[in-house]
């Protein structure tokens, strides 16, 4: 069986999440998503800082979901909404 890398997060990510519906599984099949490939690169990329891993955005049903792997964890770092 293969690896699944841990996938943390942030309290205020978590709080972003629609509480209820459609949007809500949209967005949580889309973290899944990320946790089964988090080598696949995000929609757009952008450089953490010198030497470490790109922060990735990825789009899902009007959210921006960021995150960054580190260790052999996913970081779910925000998820902005219209």
């Amino acid at each position: 069986m293969d690896h699944v890398p841990r996938i943390l997060l942030h309290s205020d990510a978590h709080s972003k999440l629609p509480a209820t519906g459609q949007r809500r599984a949209l967005v949580i099949g889309q973290l899944r998503k990320i946790q089964r490939s988090p080598g696949q690169p995000g929609d757009l990329q952008s450089p953490f800082a010198a030497g470490e891993s790109n922060i990735h955005v990825n789009y899902c049903a009007g959210f921006a979901i960021s995150w960054v792997v580190r260790d052999g964890k996913v970081f779910i770092l925000d998820i902005h909404g219209q």
